[in-house]
């Protein structure tokens, strides 16, 4: 689409002073030159972006306008049509449905990193920790024999033996001071202004419309908000680039009541103002037809009745608009030698001095109220950010929107809805035939050949058959006879008489069904989606075909996953420079932001305020979906099952891996690495503690045998000792016993002698017999010794 000329709205001159600029008429000028050219009047023809915006819309809700179908009928002009459902069902919401969850459940995280010095300095000082931690650890039995404590300066602190290892605990567990108060402060931001919602919606103008918008802007509290901007309402000038960064200026069409814009302007607008700002829209965008009474008094803001009209409904155009301003510099010598510039204000107080001129790019906002001469909030952009280029800020600026067109050619693209539009009027009317088919159908019949009645007369033998007797014997019977030979005997054609006529609308459905057949498969051509993928699990549980279809629909659609990263890297830029903006001004203090991200985090963002966005490197982290999620969690399961892993590893592996798995891989094969390594080291050391509890077994069990023969030499010594003393003890008592038996001999045998002599004696003494009776010895006993001389006569 060529660039638009409207000369009878032109745009106000840039080379005007700055001081004309800030005023009413220079903004409202360009307000509605912006407004004639956008051709987005709510009057405007069906050819607009606005219409065609809306148009899409309704084919990818499902409802979609049917007046295009309503003029189909038979050719006979019948009313057939009233019996058709023209709001057919259409796979254009199913498309559009599964294609926005695709790319909102994939997790598209921002994240900042400091590429200043100070955060190189605390990068390199901490691998000189770690290092240094290695080498103490190492050499500790040389320290610890010079007196100095190891186990203190090692406490708690991590011992990596690698390079490697160091490397990436830098990568999981370091982050500069700067990136980590900056990253904060973008979460905080991010989660304060739902950003799941925004997300959803740019999804769904980029697949449905082509194009995408959000904005970020201070808001009266100075908290930085980062909100949806409908493409319906969405203006630019001619743009070539797709983020529109060539556009002169970029605006949003808002509804707002008449309360809310007299809140909005404050003392731009009076009573009477808004009275006639109310009157102009009167019986308008839904507001009821104006009241003569209302027009006889006004209502002041300390009033406590309210306007009769303060809920009327008006259209303004919020506008931001650049513009070159020539800014001059008085270059003045400094007390320590050199110069400053200092911006000039009037004439120059030395006229010797030089004067520079620079130019610098401002951004002029306005909002005016749609078809009147009322412009509010207007003037210089406050607070507008600008990057800092090899040390200086760029002379250009950003705009609080933040658009994206994929594949902007001469203000046009198209979307993925708007290349099935053609397809899904086809689908429809292909529906709408099959229901004029249906509608138009009727039941299966036959045909009568009269020439062959004489066959069926011949073979019934009757006579005066009609085809109605023909046809009542078909419906009764299903049965009919005929003759194929004549009474003549002519043999009849191979010809039926009755015969069945197919019914004609089965034929035209099944065409139809193989026509819709080839409108669905047009359209995976059209889009690069086969819709057999869409809502197919992820690629990898996938093979064959099925796999390369997925692949393929993943291609065609990256173009929307860019476009996204594009507008959500700029916003995080824009973040950056608005806190660091917020915080060094006078908007918003540092103690706001204690609460959200933390009173350390905060103190860090007042350290580094003044440090720009281009040290601030934003890129966008691609997080894995839920079933990439699944299979990783089900990798640290089985690794904690088998042993390579340790439980509380385990956790930070989880950790990181929901945002970064590539690093999770990594620091898994890792632990493993170093736990097989303990693993071999504790089976080494539980080798050599086996070693040494079999060898102080085998000394012990050595020295028990060695006691062990000593106490039997012992003993045997006892037993020798002992029985050599028995021995002793028996030889004197065998001794003794000895002499006892000797002298018991003699005693007998003195008796023996006794008796012999003194034998008559006792045999006269009248006594009997004189001798003793033999008492029994106890073995061992020794009788008591007597001598002959003892016994009395």
């Amino acid at each position: 689409m060529a660039e638009k000329k409207n000369p009878q709205s032109p745009f106000p001159s840039d080379f005007v002073p700055q001081s004309s600029k800030k005023k009413a008429e220079w903004i409202k000028q360009a307000c509605k030159a912006a407004h004639a050219y956008s051709n987005l009047q709510f009057t405007s023809s069906t050819d607009s972006e606005r219409r065609k915006y809306i148009t899409l819309r309704k084919y990818a809700s499902g409802s979609y306008d049917v007046s295009k179908f309503e003029n189909l009928s038979s050719g006979r002009g019948n009313t057939t049509k009233n019996n058709l459902n023209l709001q057919i069902a259409t796979p254009l919401p199913s498309i559009k449905e599964n294609l926005v969850g695709q790319f909102e459940n994939m997790g598209l995280k921002p994240k900042v990193k400091c590429l200043s010095p100070q955060g190189t300095t605390q990068y390199d000082d901490k691998i000189m920790q770690l290092k240094a931690i290695r080498m103490v650890a190492k050499r500790a039995p040389e320290l610890q024999q010079a007196g100095i404590d190891v186990e203190s300066k090692l406490d708690g602190k991590p011992v990596l033996k690698t390079d490697e290892e160091i490397d990436l605990y830098m990568e999981t567990n370091f982050k500069d001071d700067y990136t980590a108060a900056m990253q904060a402060a973008i979460d905080f931001v991010f989660e304060a202004n739902n950003s799941p919602y925004f997300k959803r919606k740019f999804f769904e103008d980029i697949v449905v419309c082509g194009k995408g918008v959000l904005k970020a802007e201070f808001d009266e509290n100075f908290d930085i908000r980062i909100r949806y901007v409908d493409v319906v309402n969405h203006i630019s000038d001619f743009v070539k680039n797709d983020d529109f960064s060539d556009a002169k200026y970029q605006g949003e069409y808002i509804e707002m009541s008449i309360d809310e814009l007299a809140e909005l302007a404050g003392e731009q607008l009076n009573d009477e103002d808004l009275s006639k700002i109310a009157q102009s829209v009167a019986g308008k965008n839904g507001n009821s037809d104006w009241v003569n009474s209302w027009g006889t008094r006004y209502y002041p803001a300390n009033s406590t009745e309210e306007r009769p009209y303060g809920r009327f409904k008006v259209n303004v155009l919020d506008l931001e608009y650049k513009s070159v301003d020539k800014i001059k510099y008085e270059k003045k010598k400094a007390k320590g030698g050199g110069f400053y510039l200092d911006k000039l204000k009037g004439k120059p107080k030395n006229p010797d001095n030089e004067i520079i001129e620079k130019k610098l790019i401002n951004i002029y906002k306005g909002k005016w109220i749609v078809g009147t001469d009322y412009v509010v909030d207007y003037g210089l952009k406050e607070n507008m950010t600008r990057e800092m280029i090899n040390g200086n800020y760029s002379a250009d600026t950003d705009f609080g929107f933040i658009a994206f067109a994929p594949d902007i050619y001469e203000m046009r693209n198209s979307s993925i809805i708007e290349k099935l539009i053609g397809l899904a009027d086809a689908y429809i009317l292909t529906n709408l035939k099959a229901q004029t088919i249906i509608a138009k159908s009727r039941t299966q019949g036959i045909r009568i050949d009269v020439s062959m009645l004489g066959a069926i007369t011949n073979a019934l033998g009757e006579k005066n058959i009609k085809p109605k007797d023909l046809i009542s014997m078909m419906e009764e019977t299903s049965t009919y006879y005929y003759s194929s030979i004549t009474e003549k005997g002519t043999v009849l054609p191979n010809n039926m008489p009755i015969s069945e006529v197919p019914e004609s609308s089965m034929m035209g459905l099944q065409a139809l069904a193989g026509h819709e057949q080839g409108i669905l498969r047009a359209m995976e051509f059209a889009t690069g989606v086969p819709l057999s993928t869409i809502g197919a699990p992820d690629v990898d549980t996938l093979v064959g075909l099925q796999r390369a279809a997925t692949d393929n629909r993943n291609n065609a659609t990256r173009y929307i996953t860019n476009a996204y990263k594009n507008v959500i890297s700029r916003v995080s830029k824009n973040i950056t420079l608005m806190v660091q903006d917020s915080i060094a001004g006078e908007g918003k203090k540092i103690d706001d932001y204690k609460m959200s991200i933390g009173e350390f985090s905060a103190n860090l963002l007042d350290f580094t305020k003044n440090l720009t966005s281009v040290q601030f490197g934003i890129f966008i982290d691609v997080l894995p979906d839920a079933v990439e999620q699944q299979n990783f969690l089900d990798s640290v399961n089985r690794a904690i099952q088998t042993g390579s892993v340790k439980q509380s590893q385990a956790m930070k592996i989880i950790r990181i891996g929901r945002e970064n798995p590539e690093l999770a891989e990594k620091l898994m094969l890792n632990f493993e690495k170093n736990n097989l390594e303990e693993q071999q080291q504790s089976a080494q050391m539980a080798a050599q503690a086996q070693a040494q509890a079999n060898a102080q077994a085998a000394q012990l069990a050595e020295q028990a045998r060695q006691q062990t023969l000593q106490m039997e030499y012992q003993l045997k010594s006892q037993y020798l000792q002992l029985e050599y003393q028995l021995k002793g003890g028996m030889s004197q008592q065998d001794h003794r016993e000895d002499v006892n038996l000797e002298l018991v001999k003699g005693d007998i045998k003195a008796e023996h002698i006794e008796l012999a002599t003194g034998n008559d004696e006792k045999t006269n003494s009248g006594d009997g017999d004189l001798r003793k009776s033999s008492v029994p010895r106890e073995a061992g006993q020794v009788e008591p010794r007597v001598f002959p001389s003892e016994v009395k006569a």
